[in-house]
């Protein structure tokens, strides 16, 4: 089941209620299922509108029974009696009579509902579907049995599960709104897949983003440190406080400590090289005065 897109304008109640109708669909046979599908209107001249759920099956018999649109088959329990052989073939008729209509491709809606005032002023109660079977997914006890529309099937969320209270009364949609709502359905998948990839492919440009900054902020720390340890630029300029570093190497919001133990460091480079110079230096008179006590 691909994860769900989080709306933030519905509530967690509508978001429990989505979700756990999602999960009943495609436990029992609708793949593909999608959120936010539009449908349209019989009359074609009028908008459309969101259906929170929508999927599509092809039931197998085990499904629909399991969904308990049917009742499962008739059993054979003996050979060689006509009349049990008769009563066996008026039963299994009359069992596939509720089979065969129902084994079909089949398109599905589902309206949730969490507010007893949203529920009771909706007008899709009234009007024909675009779909095979129709849904309203409501919280236990919102709705009064005598108050589910006709025709519709009818959820209830029950703890932290959906049952189905009602089955749907299957319908024949055209193959017009078969296509229709098979494409919006295949509409809102690409959405949604793409809509994660693309999450995905700028979250990693963000981590590539993130590091290529740290990696050249570290170039630029490093430089700066050497500058002032040298209390100059590598092109020989000098370099008058720590300040004056950070600032040519475009480093900002150093803090006062961060500074404080930079100025520790600041020209130890040059007094280091000037020590090791007057060393060189004292080293070489040494040698060259013995040498001239050597020679006399």
């Amino acid at each position: 089941m691909v994860p769900m897109i989080a709306d933030r304008n519905k509530s967690e109640l509508t978001h429990k209620v989505t979700e756990a109708t999602h999960l009943w669909l495609d436990n029992h046979g609708f793949k593909p299922v999608e959120t936010e599908v539009e449908m349209q209107w019989r009359d074609a001249n009028e908008k459309g509108w969101i259906a929170d759920l929508a999927g599509v099956i092809v039931p197998t018999q085990t499904e629909l029974i399991e969904m308990k649109m049917i009742p499962s088959p008739p059993r054979y329990y003996g050979y060689g009696s006509a009349r049990r052989d008769e009563d066996y073939s008026r039963k299994r008729e009359a069992w596939e009579s509720l089979y065969r209509p129902l084994d079909r491709r089949m398109t599905c809606l589902v309206e949730v509902k969490t507010s007893r005032s949203d529920y009771l002023g909706d007008r899709k109660w009234t009007a024909r579907p675009a779909t095979d079977l129709a849904f309203v997914a409501v919280p236990s006890g919102m709705v009064k049995p005598e108050e589910w529309p006709a025709g519709w099937g009818v959820f209830e969320l029950r703890g932290d599960g959906i049952v189905k209270v009602r089955n749907p009364v299957p319908r024949a949609a055209t193959a017009e709104e078969h296509l229709s709502v098979i494409y919006q359905i295949a509409l809102r998948r690409d959405h949604r897949t793409r809509h994660a990839q693309n999450r995905e492919w700028q979250k990693a440009q963000r981590i590539e983003d993130a590091v290529k900054v740290s990696v050249d902020r570290i170039d630029k720390i490093i430089d700066a440190v050497r500058d002032i340890a040298a209390g100059s630029t590598r092109w020989g300029e000098p370099i008058s406080s720590v300040d004056e570093a950070l600032r040519i190497h475009g480093i900002r919001n150093a803090r006062e400590p961060q500074l404080e133990r930079l100025a520790e460091i600041f020209g130890i480079a040059a007094i280091k090289q000037k020590d090791s110079a007057c060393a060189q230096e004292k080293a070489a008179l040494h040698y060259s005065k013995r040498d001239e006590l050597n020679d006399q």
